[in-house]
């Protein structure tokens, strides 16, 4: 019996956790709540700078993204996101098509105002990250929010 070979199709996305010089972290409304800014990487582009393009697109920030944080399979929608640590660098806070509000808050008001449970799990990996050269993984399902795997890469 001959195995047909379908190639993996993956959506890749990137997202980064910014601080400003006051420790802030920045958020963003979207349709689904309060986020991280990030999007989809376009075909050919360097992940990292499609991740520093998101934010600038999402929030009128200019990031500076540094050390990865995580990398979250979402195996339901067939989507990896890598998370970064990033700096703001420049540019002034601005809505956009995606995005109805953006703004600086602590982390602390940034875990009060996010819902979504991957991305309060994405900003409590980042608030809880030790040791910025050990990125985490985690594969979860969306149905219901089910963590399926988690640890260290």
């Amino acid at each position: 019996m001959t195995q047909l070979y379908v190639p993996a199709k993956h959506i890749v996305a990137a997202s980064a956790w910014v601080t400003n010089d006051a420790g802030q972290v920045l958020l963003v409304k979207t349709k689904r709540g309060w986020d991280l800014p990030g999007g989809q990487v376009e075909e050919g582009e360097d992940i990292i700078a499609g991740c520093a393009r998101e934010v600038l697109e999402e929030s009128g920030i200019v990031a500076e993204v540094g050390a990865l944080s995580g990398v979250y399979s979402n195996l339901t929608k067939v989507i990896v996101v890598f998370q970064f640590f990033a700096t703001a660098i420049g540019g002034e806070l601005q809505t956009s098509i995606e995005t109805s509000e953006v703004g600086w808050y602590t982390p602390e008001e940034a875990l009060e105002m996010i819902t979504h449970p991957v991305i309060y799990l994405r900003a409590t990996d980042c608030i809880n990250a030790k040791d910025t050269s050990r990125p985490v993984y985690r594969a979860y399902t969306m149905n219901t929010f089910n963590l399926v795997r988690s640890g260290d890469v």
